[in-house]
């Protein structure tokens, strides 16, 4: 009975605790002060390449037993979005976007900041 009790614990953290989108930045330049205006993204075969102040690299995927409709997409660029705001970004350039498989149910992606001058609103 202890066994069964230790294994539906487990099973039950897992499922709460590990659900949601995995955000992660690294500062490649100087943090700007926050922006809380639109985010541009550059898809990854779009050959444009803004002229402007590289601030970091942004990562998203999904953390173990995150529901699918939560990692949609267009959710995960949103993610993307917002963790540029926090760095002072309004450019993302995404460089590596990954599916749906079947170790992972959400989309990855991978894009690098940038501050353009003139993209602000």
């Amino acid at each position: 009975m202890k066994r069964l009790s230790f294994i539906v614990l487990i099973v039950y953290s897992m499922l709460f605790s590990s659900c949601g989108l995995r955000k992660e930045i690294s500062l490649t330049g100087t943090a700007r002060a926050p922006y809380y205006g639109n985010v541009y993204v550059y898809e990854e075969n779009m050959d444009k390449v803004p002229n402007g102040q590289r601030l970091g690299r942004v990562w998203v995927s999904g953390k173990a037993f995150t529901p699918t409709k939560k990692c949609r997409y267009e959710q995960v660029v949103e993610a993307a979005k917002q963790k540029a705001r926090e760095i002072g970004g309004n450019v993302i350039v995404v460089v590596n976007t990954k599916g749906r498989d079947g170790f992972d149910t959400c989309y990855r992606i991978e894009g690098i900041v940038y501050w353009v001058d003139g993209k602000e609103q």
